[in-house]
């Protein structure tokens, strides 16, 4: 897999920084991953249906279809207003060789160069 940092910035915020969005945005979180899965697999099973996940769940309203209408956008906003609205609290752990995002906020290995801080 080749080094994106949007998709791997915002995979690192959703990964670890939930704690920090608003009860919408994780409650939502689950439903959009449905979406973004069900994308990519060209999945046509009903029971993968994000639409169906959102009734279930009593978030079938307008600012829940656009998420999910969305996916990959509204993932980036989220991950853009943590980044600029909570800074002091967000920690992107990067490689201090290479600077690429690392898998963890722990981590003291690259995955992406192979360099090791430990």
């Amino acid at each position: 897999m080749d080094y994106d940092e949007d998709t791997v910035l915002t995979a690192y915020v959703w990964e670890h920084c939930q704690h920090l969005m608003t009860d919408f945005e994780r409650r939502i979180g689950p439903a959009v991953l449905i979406r973004l899965k069900s994308d990519v697999y060209n999945d046509a099973d009903p029971r993968a249906d994000a639409t169906d996940w959102l009734q279930e769940h009593g978030l079938d309203g307008d600012a829940a279809r656009e998420a999910i209408s969305h996916p990959r956008q509204f993932r980036a906003r989220v991950r853009d207003r943590l980044l600029a609205e909570c800074a002091d609290d967000v920690l992107i752990n990067r490689c201090p060789e290479c600077r690429k995002v690392v898998a963890t906020p722990k981590a003291s290995q690259c995955l992406w160069c192979g360099h090791d801080w430990h």
